[in-house]
């Protein structure tokens, strides 16, 4: 099955080493959501690994079954270029809790949220690249950033998808009138 709608896009690189270095927590929450779960629902530990009962456990595997859920949907969105914005939530996210772990006193090993700062830090940041922004079809990569120039626009390599339909729509628009006259 195939949409005529949906054209090929070359994924730029730092769209694809964006999502490489963002989709590092995905594993982990699935894990942490088995483990859970199974400790919650199915095979209780004494003690509980997070909270005082059964169901704090259960509650912590949904969690993190949500979170991986989105962290993939996100994941997809952005590498399909449609949106943004919610990787860059999600990595923040990620980036603010492993920098939590971090300053946490009671945090035994430091070694997978450094790894997770590392890479939610280098995600947020190449998310922000000029390349990703115009391939999601946002006019402003960074939100300091001056908003680029017609002359820009034109020289713009990569195109997302919205971007791709408002001119293609523009263009339908001025070709009758161009047959007209």
């Amino acid at each position: 099955m195939s949409n005529d709608d949906d054209e090929v896009f070359e994924t730029p690189d730092r769209v694809s080493w964006a999502v490489a270095a963002g989709v590092w927590p995905l594993p982990l929450l699935g894990v942490y959501a088995v483990l859970f779960l199974l400790h919650g629902l199915v095979y209780p530990v004494q003690p509980p690994d997070i909270g005082n009962s059964r169901t704090a456990e259960a509650v912590a595997g949904f969690v993190a079954l949500v979170l991986l859920i989105l962290g993939a949907i996100t994941i997809m969105w952005f590498l399909n270029g449609r949106r943004r914005w919610p990787f860059l939530l999600l990595q923040a996210a990620t980036l603010g809790t492993a920098v939590f772990f971090l300053v946490d006193p009671h945090t035994q090993s430091w070694a997978v949220p450094i790894v997770l700062a590392f890479t939610s830090f280098t995600a947020i940041v190449l998310a922000f690249a000029p390349e990703s922004a115009a391939y999601v079809g946002s006019s402003v990569a960074w939100p300091w950033a001056r908003r680029p120039s017609a002359q820009d626009k034109a020289a713009d390599k990569y195109v997302g998808r919205r971007r791709a339909a408002r001119a293609a729509a523009e263009a339908d628009k001025e070709s009758p009138e161009k047959t007209a006259t």
